[in-house]
C-alpha cells in the first residue's frame, strides 16, 4: 500500500529495507581502512574530479571546490601531488611519480 507522505513508487517495503544491502549476500566489510588505502581513495577521487589534459600534460585544478583543494593539500602532504599554485580554495597541481 502506497503512503502519501513517500515519494511516488516509494512502498512502506523499500522504507523497511533501508539501510540492507542492496544486493543480498553482500554484506559490508567491518574492517578498518589503512592510511594507504585512504590515501588511495583521495588520488581517485582528485583525480576524476580535478584532473585535464592539456598539451599532453595532466593537471589538477580544485575548481575553487574547498573540499578537492583540502584532498589535494592532503596529496601533497603525502608526497602524491605538486602545489604550483594556490589561492584560497584554488589549488592547481601535477601528479608525482611515486616511489613503492
Amino acid at each position: 500500500m502506497s503512503n502519501p507522505n513517500y515519494p511516488e513508487g516509494v512502498t512502506e517495503k523499500d522504507i523497511d529495507n533501508i539501510g540492507e544491502p542492496i544486493c543480498p549476500g553482500e554484506e559490508p566489510e567491518d574492517e578498518e581502512l589503512t592510511v594507504d588505502e585512504v590515501i588511495e581513495i583521495l588520488e581517485d577521487v582528485v583525480n576524476q574530479s580535478c584532473s585535464y589534459t592539456e598539451g599532453g600534460k595532466t593537471y589538477l585544478d580544485s575548481a575553487a571546490i574547498s573540499a578537492y583543494a583540502g584532498a589535494m593539500r592532503f596529496l601533497a602532504a603525502q608526497g602524491r601531488i605538486k602545489i604550483t599554485t594556490e589561492g584560497g580554495r584554488r589549488v592547481i597541481g601535477e601528479w608525482v611519480e611515486v616511489k613503492k
